[in-house]
């Protein structure tokens, strides 16, 4: 603009040169890229069928799915620029305090369960579950599938587990905790309700 470098203009001012090219307007809290379409467009054909699913896992998947490279950052700012992130929880899911010790000092007071990933050899990927006592650490009962779980996967789960420990038609004559994350197939209505008839307290 004035024919001279920069360099000596802001040494003369005794300014910082990054002070120059400074926007005059702030950033935006999130920008735009001109790709966007294309990770938008293969994120929602993730979420179609995840919709509970949070960045994370949608990164995982996309990634996966399209053998693409996203940072989760980036399928980040993308759902939220779409409006698609899960809203945070104002509240906790039960009243219930973690605190304590996981092990118990009698069998089926608290039974635990998890899911896991299992990389196979050829390249597939086998997601398995499973139930275990918390006194004796006996599996109860498995699922393992070669994709996704669903709420209906955990439920034959949690049948499993009772089946093996009171038989077919057997009860648990008292309440038993079921431990586990806020997954969505945890927390699925339809599992919650089968918990409580099974006598297990999520």
């Amino acid at each position: 603009m004035t024919g001279h470098k920069i360099a000596p203009i802001c040494r003369a001012l005794r300014i910082g040169r990054s002070t120059v090219y400074r926007a005059r307007e702030p950033r935006g809290r999130r920008y735009h890229r001109a790709d966007d379409r294309i990770v938008a467009a293969q994120v929602r054909s993730v979420i179609r069928t995840r919709a509970t699913y949070g960045y994370r896992r949608v990164t995982a998947l996309v990634n996966r799915a399209f053998e693409t490279g996203y940072n989760p950052k980036r399928v980040r700012r993308v759902m939220e620029l779409n409006g698609w992130n899960l809203p945070r929880p104002g509240r906790r899911r039960n009243g219930r305090a973690h605190s304590g010790r996981v092990r118990r000092d009698t069998s089926n007071e608290r039974w635990s369960s998890d899911t896991l990933e299992i990389a196979c050899w050829n390249g597939e990927i086998v997601v398995a579950a499973f139930a275990l006592d918390c006194c004796d650490r006996e599996v109860l009962s498995h699922v393992a599938q070669p994709r996704d779980l669903v709420a209906g996967d955990i439920q034959r789960l949690m049948l499993g587990a009772v089946e093996a420990r009171f038989g077919g038609e057997g009860r648990p004559g008292r309440p038993i905790q079921w431990l586990s994350d806020n997954g969505s197939v945890y927390t699925a209505l339809d599992t919650v309700c089968l918990a409580e008839s099974l006598i297990c307290c999520l």
